[in-house]
């Protein structure tokens, strides 16, 4: 009765409503624990609020439906309760209506009278085209029917649902817009943007309204006025003094990045990529990624110079590269079973005398280029256990055009990865030829050391082969090329993540 009296006068409940009966309920059953338990003493405050908590969290109502403002529930029959607002969501092609299944062994299914389906046999398909016809004719006001209509991936065209095709040409056939000039379809379809930030949904338009500060916020951030960009440098630098004598090796690099050479040769910044932090726990394993890929590939190059596999693991085990033990052993044997077929693929093609020669070649701006290639006869080898990357594509290259420029060997390049059955090859060119080649590098050599040239390999040779033949469409080409320079779900390292071109 005290609890009664409580409710009674501290809240504003109806009677007759929902909640008041739960209330109601709820003091019952205390009332029913006491007199069964014949409990006469006092309830401490404590236990009775633990109770009422669980009680209340436990508390479902019968049936949710019609019960508040907002009503979600499933297309059921016998509901086409008349509503003014009804909302139809994910009326997408193939997902609704739905397929009828015929079994093999129903044979209700499968005889047919007078090409019909007996009539106790019901058809999901049939029974979903009849209740999308009763939640039309229950929308008072407003109808309210949504689709995916294009592909977050591709941005391709997706059709709805058969029967809101039917019905749009229905509307079609029946009803134009009057003082307009475009089709009643445009006039009746939104086709909203893939976000909800887009500015289009915060400007004076009919079609796309939002009401969230949230996403305004977000689309003024990433729309609204900007601070204007500013690069590293504006004007090319002049150097005072020019280097003219350079290693193939750096000139590799600075096509790998030319971005990073400037900033860090030509102006003198460095930049730390991330922070090197020792780890305080004991080795165990090799944790894959980019640990694994060191180790296979040192392993590759053990092995294809004949040394001893025990004579690695007491290395590997030194540097702190593979724990110490058995465990440390085992990880490398099954490394080298990895690697194995990897590793005859390439002997067969480092087949011949092996020689290395001190070349060097004077291009036309006076810079004078040193290398050391590795011949194996007349073949050059590069070969990385991973898979073929387009800096593999341009070191080989720039190899081969520095070898075949220098007159003194006709010379076959091969690269050799793990992914290609084939080997990349590029065959002996005339020296003339090879010359040209170089001297438009060397020329670009020099300009990157006046400025930052925007060059960069792997979202280069993706255009490449995009475009190439036009093997896609132009509208798609640039989606492509961001999702290779700014990253994607691929776990590629992105060229943008590196932070001279970040600053570049």
């Amino acid at each position: 009765e005290y609890y009664n009296n409580l409710i009674n006068t501290m809240l504003d409940v109806d009677n007759n409503s929902h909640d008041y009966e739960n209330i109601q309920n709820l003091f019952l059953s205390l009332l029913a624990i006491v007199t069964g338990n014949k409990l006469n003493d006092n309830i401490e405050f404590l236990v009775m609020k633990a109770w009422l908590e669980d009680f209340f969290s436990e508390q479902r109502a019968s049936s949710n439906f019609l019960s508040k403002g907002i009503t979600f529930c499933q297309l059921l029959p016998m509901r086409s309760i008349p509503f003014k607002v009804v909302c139809l969501l994910g009326m997408n092609d193939g997902q609704f209506p739905r397929l009828d299944e015929n079994i093999s062994f129903d044979i209700l299914r499968n005889e047919k009278y007078n090409n019909a389906l007996p009539r106790c046999i019901r058809s999901k398909r049939n029974d979903d085209r009849y209740l999308f016809l009763e939640s039309i004719i229950s929308a008072k006001k407003y109808l309210f029917i949504s689709y995916q209509g294009q592909s977050p991936i591709d941005l391709s065209s997706k059709e709805p649902s058969i029967v809101v095709n039917e019905l749009l040409e229905y509307i079609e056939n029946g009803f134009y817009v009057q003082d307009q000039q475009q089709p009643i379809r445009d006039w009746i379809v939104t086709q909203h943007h893939l976000h909800h930030f887009h500015p289009a949904y915060f400007q004076d338009n009919r079609k796309y309204i939002s009401y969230s500060k949230m996403w305004l916020d977000e689309s003024k951030a990433l729309y609204g006025q900007k601070q204007e960009y500013q690069p590293l440098i504006t004007k090319p630098v002049e150097l005072q003094k020019h280097d003219t004598a350079i290693t193939m090796d750096e000139l590799i690099q600075f096509f790998n990045n030319p971005a990073r050479y400037f900033i860090t040769k030509v102006l003198g910044i460095y930049l730390r990529d991330t922070v090197i932090e020792l780890d305080s726990n004991e080795l165990l394993s090799i944790a894959g990624g980019l640990d694994e890929y060191a180790l296979n590939n040192e392993l590759v190059a053990w092995r294809i110079a004949n040394n001893d596999i025990q004579q690695f693991m007491y290395v590997k085990k030194k540097e702190g590269v593979i724990p110490d033990g058995i465990l440390g052993n085992v990880i490398v044997k099954n490394a080298d079973a990895n690697v194995a077929g990897f590793v005859e693929n390439v002997r067969e093609y480092c087949m011949g005398e092996k020689h290395s020669y001190e070349l060097t070649y004077t291009g036309h701006d006076g810079i004078t280029v040193t290398g050391t290639p590795t011949l194996y006869g007349e073949k050059q080898i590069f070969y990385r256990y991973a898979k073929l990357k387009a800096k593999d594509r341009l070191k080989a290259f720039l190899w081969h055009i520095f070898v075949c420029a220098t007159g003194e060997f006709g010379v076959t390049t091969y690269v050799l990865t793990k992914d290609e059955t084939q080997p990349l090859e590029y065959t002996n060119i005339p020296d003339e030829r090879a010359k040209t080649y170089l001297n438009k590098f060397l020329y670009l050599f020099n300009e990157g050391k006046r400025r930052i040239i925007p060059f960069f390999p792997e979202t280069s040779y993706t255009y490449y082969n995009l475009t190439e033949n036009k093997k896609k469409n132009e509208k798609y080409v640039v989606y492509d090329l961001e999702k290779i320079f700014y990253g994607d779900s691929d776990n590629n390292i992105p060229e943008y993540s590196d932070p001279h071109v970040k600053r570049a």
